[in-house]
Parts: structure tokens; C-alpha cells; sequence
């Protein structure tokens, strides 16, 4: 699953962003990626550095849009929808 574009994305993140590499290295099965996708976003709502949110939406959001296809707001708007 993991991929030579999801590779090149992560090797891409400078020095500061070592912990999302470092996390995305440790997760190798699918089903580990996307829980990793949704624990970034966790940690979104979580951090209080600016910088670190940053480094995790775009993370989150690119690896949950790898795995599924599709953008992650619009997979929120179904679960949504699903939990009416």
C-alpha cells in the first residue's frame, strides 16, 4: 500500500516534520495507514502549536486521500449523514 508517491511525499517533509515520517514508517498494512490518517487528524484538534497542525492536516488529509479516493471532508459529510 505503501507507495514510491506516498514515499517521495514524506521524505519531502524537512527536519521539523520528522514525526509524521517517522510514525508513517512504523504503520504497514492498509488497515495501520489509515488509522494513522485519523490519528493525525485527532491530533489536530489536540496540539497548540500552529506549525504542528499544519504538518498534521496536510499529512492526514493527503494519506486519508490516498487510501480512499476521495477527500476527507466529503468522507466526514457520509459519516455525518450515516449518524443521523
Amino acid at each position: 500500500m505503501k507507495t514510491f508517491k506516498l514515499n517521495m511525499y514524506f521524505a519531502a517533509i524537512p527536519k521539523d516534520g520528522s514525526f509524521l515520517k517517522e510514525d508513517y514508517n512504523n504503520a504497514n498494512t492498509e488497515e495501520e495507514l489509515l488509522d494513522l490518517a485519523h490519528k493525525w487528524f485527532n491530533q489536530i484538534e489536540n496540539e497548540k502549536s500552529q506549525v504542528k497542525k499544519a504538518w498534521y492536516s496536510s499529512a492526514a488529509h493527503y494519506l486519508y486521500s490516498h487510501l480512499t479516493g476521495e477527500p476527507h471532508d466529503r468522507k466526514k459529510l457520509l459519516t455525518d449523514l450515516e449518524n443521523l
